[in-house]
């Protein structure tokens, strides 16, 4: 009986070694192959020590002879997938930096199209920018060449485009929606993993991307109880208000937090029964704007009070 049961957990702990290295990869909501760019290089390593610290924890009553072999193997398993992800992310990022470099260089080409100094320089620079990513790219000529046609390309049009016509092209991000309440959450669910992050900056608007920011800041202050507590208020009266679509939920926490940045430029603190009376009163607005039949219905009960 004895021997029974310990195959059966030794086995046991293979299958958790299994479902760790699963869930380490392949989790929805944390899941390493999820991760893209510049967040999959980062966070590499620390997939590995949370496997290191979490197998340990899996070794109690285990009594395997070669017990750090099997731990082991399974660790280059996972470290395997890894760098299967990681140079496959490595190679996004790294296009990502390049072609922001480029769109830079051509940008300032445009702003300083008659100093021809400083426009030789921009343009070397953007040689230089080809030659680092041919290297770690590993292109060959072929390839270097038509980046080079590319470049000059964009340069040429920058030299004759009009003044601000090269600031024109440079699409506005719209924020995804989804993205953007994601992160909320995980200021409340996981502070640690939101301090870490770096924003994906194709999913953020500038402004979003200096908001979370400044929250990012703010909790490493004596600020972060406040920053907490008025997320935790705010979402109080998204419930109440049962609201279901994003983007609605993104507009009424802007239109609150506007109010709250309002009125701490007229006064000189925020209290709790300030935030209170400020949500009550948007509440108020927000459901009638989004009602057909009580549209100012909070102003209207003003001016006839």
């Amino acid at each position: 009986m004895n021997n029974l049961a310990k195959s059966i957990r030794n086995l046991e702990f293979i299958n958790n070694l299994d479902n760790l290295i699963n869930e380490l990869l392949y989790s929805k909501e944390k899941g390493y192959v999820n991760l893209n760019s510049k967040q999959a290089i980062d966070e590499a390593i620390n997939v590995v020590e949370e496997f290191d610290n979490e197998a340990i924890k899996l070794c109690d009553d285990i009594d395997f002879e070669n017990l750090d072999e099997i731990i082991q193997e399974k660790r280059n398993e996972l470290i395997y997938q890894i760098k299967k992800h990681y140079n496959s992310q490595a190679a996004i990022w790294a296009k990502e930096v390049y072609e922001n470099i480029i769109s830079n260089l051509a940008l300032y080409v445009s702003i300083n199209k008659t100093n021809k100094n400083y426009t030789d320089k921009i343009y070397n620079r953007g040689l230089c920018a080809i030659s680092w990513y041919s290297g770690v790219m590993n292109l060959d000529k072929k390839v270097q060449t038509e980046l080079i046609k590319d470049f000059n390309k964009k340069i040429i049009n920058a030299l004759n485009s009009k003044d601000n016509d090269f600031l024109k092209q440079k699409p506005k991000i719209k924020t995804d929606s989804k993205y953007f309440i994601e992160l909320r959450k995980l200021i409340l669910e996981n502070e640690e993993k939101f301090l870490s992050l770096n924003f994906d900056t194709k999913k953020l608007s500038n402004e979003d991307i200096t908001y979370f920011k400044k929250i990012q800041n703010e909790l490493n202050t004596y600020k972060k109880n406040f920053i907490k507590d008025t997320i935790i208020l705010i979402d109080c009266a998204i419930e109440s208000l049962n609201l279901k679509n994003e983007d609605t939920t993104i507009d009424f926490i802007k239109q609150v937090e506007n109010d709250f940045r309002y009125y701490i430029s007229q006064n000189s603190k925020l209290e709790l029964e300030n935030q209170l009376e400020l949500i009550k009163k948007r509440m108020q607005i927000f459901q009638d704007n989004n009602s057909k039949n009580a549209k100012n219905n909070y102003f209207k009960s003003l001016i006839n009070s």
